[in-house]
């Protein structure tokens, strides 16, 4: 494990950006679809849908280009997605 950025490469950053991205995608997914189902409000889960799959091709995307702005944009938004769906299901309407 390295400290303060010490043996940090460019192609490491990127890979745990790519999986962190999909996994978190793949795991919102259900949880999204609970608070769909639970509140009735499913424009949330296609929002979700939606904003999960930009956020995974982002981060595929940015690793595969190798550009680290879109691999963290894709990461920023898969990391907001679910915080989204809930104030979005708790609001009132």
């Amino acid at each position: 494990m390295s400290f303060f950025g010490e043996g940090e490469t460019l192609e490491r950053w990127l890979s745990r950006s790519r999986a962190l991205t999909v996994t978190s995608a793949l795991c919102y997914v259900p949880a999204m679809g609970v608070l769909a189902v639970k509140e009735g409000r499913y424009w949330v889960f296609l929002l979700g849908l939606v904003l999960l799959s930009i956020a995974a091709y982002l981060g595929v995307r940015g690793y595969r280009e190798i550009r680290p702005g879109m691999a963290f944009i894709g990461f920023l938004l898969c990391s907001f997605a679910m915080p989204l769906a809930v104030l979005a299901v708790v609001s009132p309407a």
